[in-house]
């Protein structure tokens, strides 16, 4: 994907650029060489136009990359800027020849100044190819970044699926003794740690599908946990939550 075309922002800040530093590449040589500003317009009109090679050099580019040798760089850079600016140069000499009628100056000094607009021409070319090195070679770091984060991502999501996988059945399995031993002496007591058990594994697993949730709603499901609890442990465990009013809609991890 071409670094600058596909990117708006970039895109306009070449063209905000382009514009003055083609004027200044072309319309200074043709001033230099004895052309009147006043007949210059043909001049800016084919400087202007050279931005189109220089957004194509890109695909030059992609034969050589950054991290090929800098002979193979130079070799697969410069060739093309000489052809690029050599044929820009053709197409200014023949559209000076069909504008002469009306502004003979262009044609006139073309032979002075189109050495000095073929050399700007042709650095123009090498620097917009560095350009494109330098942003291929951040938009690669910018991906390989993400991917990374992702994968950070997935590892961590991947860990805590396993610390749920381990800690769950502990759970589970101390639950059930409870139910056991409340059946002989508090029947509706286990009747009533089933039923929560029941609703706090299905909230668990709307949760588990659901990344991050309320602060409120992992509040609720903590609360329900602690209600099964505190039905193992009786009045040995006591629990005080506060949360803030301004918290309740912060977003967590379902823990």
């Amino acid at each position: 994907m071409h670094p600058i075309l596909a990117d708006p922002r970039r895109l306009r800040v070449f063209i905000t650029l382009w514009i003055p530093l083609g004027l200044v590449l072309s319309v200074l040589p043709y001033w230099w060489s004895g052309g009147s500003i006043e007949d210059a317009w043909p001049v800016a009109i084919w400087a202007e136009l050279f931005a189109v090679p220089l957004l194509a050099s890109w695909y030059v580019c992609r034969f050589s990359t950054v991290d090929a040798s800098a002979s193979q760089i130079l070799a697969t850079v410069i060739t093309p800027a000489i052809v690029t600016t050599g044929l820009w140069i053709g197409i200014g000499r023949l559209w000076f020849s069909a504008v002469a009628p009306l502004v003979p100056a262009p044609d006139a000094v073309f032979a002075r100044f189109h050495p000095l607009a073929f050399t700007a021409g042709t650095l123009a070319f090498v620097a917009m190819c560095a350009v494109n090195y330098a942003l291929s070679a951040a938009d690669e770091g910018r991906v390989a970044a993400q991917r990374a984060l992702h994968a950070d991502i997935a590892a961590r999501d991947a860990e805590l699926r396993a610390h749920r996988s381990q800690v769950n059945p502990h759970f589970l399995f101390n639950c059930l003794h409870s139910i056991s031993a409340l059946v002989p002496s508090d029947p509706q007591g286990a009747r009533r740690m089933c039923l929560e058990l029941a609703d706090f594994f299905r909230d668990s697993l709307r949760a588990g599908s659901q990344a991050p949730i309320p602060m409120e709603t992992e509040g609720a499901h903590v609360r329900r946990y602690l209600d099964i609890e505190r039905a193992r442990f009786g009045d040995r465990l006591g629990v005080d939550i506060s949360l803030a009013p301004n918290a309740a809609r912060a977003l967590v991890p379902p823990l």
